[in-house]
């Protein structure tokens, strides 16, 4: 209520529209857009505090709503604790050969698969090159495209998926 009332009379400020963090994101890249979204607060740790639950949602809300905030002094002592139950999500970072097993569904697009597939190649560390992306993207695909797609080896990624799309409209129109 402090926050309200300091909010209101003290500090005129209007709350942004938070994007809200899901329990498969990265928690510490969620705090990072929270506090780049209350910039204009003027760094007030109070108000970082009072509006955080505001950005949760399902899961990650539920968290925050049983904790016990007495501990929370300063915005670093809940950010800790917000990040500690959720940091598997950064532990479970893919690596290479988990970036094979990624199947598409029957309901997706090639786009959709490879844009889905780029997300995750994107976290694997170290980071990968252009052509290794290719490379074990085309492990990931159904060996039907993989024959028609050689064309996309040493080309981006944005051109393999060009290419992709080719594949599959010509594999449509053939069955």
């Amino acid at each position: 209520m402090v926050g309200l009332w300091f909010k209101l009379v003290i500090h005129p400020y209007k709350t942004p529209k938070f994007d809200k963090y899901h329990v498969h994101g990265v928690s510490v890249a969620h705090l990072k857009r929270y506090c780049n979204q209350l910039r204009g607060a003027g760094g007030k740790e109070e108000l970082l505090m009072a509006y955080f639950g505001e950005s949760l949602t399902g899961i990650d809300l539920e968290w925050f709503i049983y904790q016990d905030m007495s501990h929370w002094y300063v915005w670093n002592d809940m950010d800790q604790d917000f990040v500690q139950p959720f940091w598997y999500n950064v532990d479970i970072v893919p690596d290479r050969s988990s970036l094979v097993n990624i199947k598409r569904k029957p309901t997706e697009s090639f786009r959709e698969n490879a844009i889905k597939w780029r997300e995750q190649a994107a976290r694997v560390k170290p980071p990968m090159k252009e052509a290794e992306m290719i490379d074990y993207f085309l492990q990931s695909e159904d060996p039907d495209y993989v024959h028609y797609m050689l064309a996309a080896i040493g080309k981006p990624f944005a051109e393999a998926i060009k290419i992709g799309e080719i594949v599959e409209n010509g594999m449509k129109s053939v069955s």
